[in-house]
Order: C-alpha cells, then sequence, then structure tokens
C-alpha cells in the first residue's frame, strides 16, 4: 500500500509515516508529506499528495534556485517490493529521457536514493546518489530563498571578479551533504551558514573584512564562531567557483574538518 498526503512545495508538513516495512511479507510504503535532499548537482524536493499528483522538483544550485525542473507524477509510476520502492518519472523537459528512482530506508525518517536518468531504450545516461529527508514546515530552499532573496537579486554586486557576492554550495559534513552558503560584503559584516537537511536547523558564523587574509591563490577567513567553522581556507578555482576547507579550533584541537565547494549566485 502507497500511502501519501497532498502538499505543494515549499508549505507546512506533518507527516508522522515513514518508509518502513510494515510486517512480515508486506511491501514498503512510502512516507506521505515532504522529503527533500541534496547533492553535487542540485537540490531535490519530492512531495507525495493524497490526491495521487506528485511532484519531484530538482533546483539548481548557482541560480540559488531561481531556476531548477519539475516533474509530475502519479501513483501509478510508483511500485513498492518488501525492500524497496522505485519511481519511474517522465521528464516532463526532456520528452526523450525519463527519471527512476530506487529508494531505500535510512534511519527512521530518510531515504537513500539511486537516481538513473535513462533515456528511451532505458540506457542510463547519468546517475547519481543522494539522501532524502522527512522535513516538516518550510523546505530548506524556501528558507534559503527567504534569507537571501534580496542578495540573489541584488545588483550591487555585478562584480565577478574578486570574492565579494553570494556563494552558494554543498559541504560534506557529519557523513552528509548538506546545503551551505558564503555572503561576503564589502563594509558590513560576512556570514557562513550550513543548513542541515531536513531540519530548520542553520550553523551560522560571521567575519569583516579586516578577518580575510590573502596569499597568492589562498584566501584564509578567521571566523566568531568558537566551535563552528572559525577557520575557512579557500582557492578561487575560476571567477564563478570555489573550493574550500573549514575546521575549528576548540580548545587547542581541530575539530570537524570538512571540504566544500561553492558557485557565484548568478
Amino acid at each position: 500500500m502507497f500511502k501519501v498526503v497532498f502538499l505543494s512545495f515549499f508549505v507546512a508538513v506533518f507527516a508522522t509515516d515513514s518508509l518502513a516495512a510494515t510486517g512480515e511479507n508486506k511491501h514498503l510504503e512510502l512516507g506521505y508529506g515532504m522529503w527533500e535532499g541534496i547533492s553535487d548537482y542540485g537540490y531535490y524536493l519530492l512531495v507525495l499528495s493524497e490526491s495521487g499528483e506528485h511532484k519531484l522538483y530538482n533546483g539548481h544550485l548557482a541560480s540559488a534556485f531561481r531556476k531548477g525542473q519539475s516533474h509530475s507524477f502519479s501513483n501509478e509510476n510508483i511500485s513498492c517490493g518488501m525492500s524497496e520502492c522505485t519511481l519511474e518519472i517522465k521528464n516532463n523537459n526532456d520528452p526523450n529521457s525519463s527519471i527512476r528512482m530506487i529508494a531505500t530506508p535510512h534511519l527512521e525518517d530518510s531515504l537513500n536514493v539511486l537516481e538513473i536518468n535513462v533515456d528511451n531504450n532505458n540506457r542510463a545516461v547519468l546517475t547519481q546518489t543522494y539522501q532524502l529527508d522527512k522535513k516538516t514546515g518550510k523546505s530548506t530552499i524556501r528558507e534559503f530563498v527567504e534569507k537571501y532573496k534580496d542578495r540573489a537579486i541584488s545588483r550591487v554586486d555585478e562584480e565577478r571578479e574578486g570574492l565579494s557576492g553570494l556563494w552558494v554550495g554543498t559541504i560534506r559534513i557529519r557523513e552528509r551533504t548538506q546545503l551551505v552558503a558564503l555572503d561576503v560584503r564589502h563594509n558590513d559584516k560576512s556570514e557562513f551558514v550550513l543548513f542541515v537537511n531536513g531540519s530548520s536547523i542553520t550553523n551560522e558564523t560571521y567575519f569583516d573584512e579586516s578577518d580575510i587574509s590573502v596569499t597568492g591563490n589562498e584566501i584564509v577567513i578567521s571566523t566568531s564562531h568558537a566551535t563552528f567553522a572559525n577557520k575557512l581556507i579557500l582557492h578561487q578555482t575560476t571567477c564563478s567557483t570555489l573550493s574550500g576547507h573549514m575546521y575549528s579550533y576548540h580548545k587547542g584541537y581541530p575539530i570537524e574538518p570538512s571540504d566544500f565547494r561553492l558557485h557565484r549566485v548568478k
């Protein structure tokens, strides 16, 4: 049995079911509500509806989620066995391909997803894996857009050289891929923000221009937080991409070293 409840994108969700075996020799059930995840390719929002009209949304990182793709599907596109559920979704943006998602349960409110983009001959064109977490309240993408709406549409930072402006990307931390943003402002406080997927929690740390030092192609930033990302090391690989490493010193010991990659918001 496949249980879902109607919810549109970016609205409150109060779901209690999760993908789990319902008993011996019974099929899995996909939890109703909103599931969200992120990979190096983009942000994913899966919304399952009691009406049987479902959505998969893929938001583009570099556009600060102003651009993306939306795909519609129904209960007929979902089949569940004892160990996994498979979603066969028509690619609304490319009639010559479709999206196959194989979802397996992970922890209480998470799914491990293998996504396969296939052509009309059922040959794999692109595959990727990511984790979807059940989300209540606003989606993380909505929270990001609300926080950075003015920055994303601002023309103040039209310059495409240097560090200033809004950057968004992914970080691998605590064994999960998460959304991260770097907002660098002239003559104002700048910030580095981690959005914890599946929750409304953020980790934030701040810095001023005087906290930035540049040596050759290496940019080092000292931030204000005692235990989160109080040291950032950046390399600007192109005018629109940054690779970085973060860590913190706490009581003389480095904690949570993590690598990340950022794209300048276009």
